[in-house]
């Protein structure tokens, strides 16, 4: 993924939730969480001989709850004796949610931004154009909007279905200059509820797809989950982020 990624709080295994530890996970060229401290308080066996938990969770300043699934042992260094600190490579981030397991059934949505889409699909509903009077331009300007209400739905298969949606969003519009950013984001829903790794992996079809159809290596730009099981009856869905490794 091209965007990245740094998060400070406390973790903890969810079979010892009192001990929580300080540390920072980071997505930059790969991920991998950096901790202060050991996750089992008061073993005789250390970090370093266990094998990698395959859950930890997290909090971060704001309170989001973070989930780091698929976890791998880096990197196990001591400064003076006094505390370690422990490198593991980290596979998933899931910013938002406390998940039990990876096969947590509770997702229905998945909606990505992904490189090439907006220039694939060559439509921009966002316009600016300058009139002419008397075959000369004029200082005058129009900005315009104008876009298709009729969205299209494609079914993949009986349980998926996919739509590519237009959006427009001005930045600091209260600035001298005027700023408009338009771009095009796929989403590939789901009539039952899915692991995000299932969800996931529809995402990647629909980019491989768009590789051969761009003749070019396209990559995510941001991945966000949904679940009718969050809302509680809210009118915005909350968004869970997802970060990941590419393997």
């Amino acid at each position: 993924m091209k965007n990245e990624l740094q998060i400070d709080g406390y973790w903890w295994l969810p079979s010892i939730p009192d001990n929580k530890i300080a540390g920072t996970f980071y997505n930059t060229s790969n991920q991998y969480l950096k901790v202060f401290g050991s996750f089992y308080p008061n073993d005789i066996l250390s970090s370093s001989k266990r094998e990698s938990p395959s859950i930890i969770l997290g909090e971060d300043e704001k309170g989001n709850k973070i989930t780091l699934i698929e976890i791998s042992k880096k990197e196990t260094r001591n400064i003076s004796g006094l505390f370690s600190i422990l490198h593991y490579q980290i596979q998933y981030c899931i910013k938002g949610i406390h998940l039990n397991s990876i096969n947590d059934l509770i997702f229905n949505e998945i909606e990505f931004r992904i490189e090439s889409l907006t220039s694939w699909r060559n439509y921009y509903p966002v316009k600016h154009s300058i009139p002419c009077k008397n075959d000369k331009l004029t200082s005058d300007f129009n900005l315009s909007y104008s876009a298709s209400s009729e969205e299209k739905v494609y079914e993949l298969g009986n349980e998926f279905e996919l739509s590519i949606n237009h959006r427009a969003y001005p930045r600091e519009i209260h600035k001298e200059e005027i700023i408009v950013t338009q771009y095009h984001i796929a989403s590939i829903k789901s009539k039952n509820n899915k692991g995000f790794t299932e969800l996931l992996d529809k995402a990647y079809r629909f980019k491989f797809f768009l590789n051969m159809a761009t003749v070019r290596q396209n990559d995510f730009l941001t991945l966000n989950l949904y679940s009718n099981e969050l809302n509680d009856g809210a009118k915005t869905p909350k968004t869970i982020e997802l970060f990941f490794n590419k393997k």
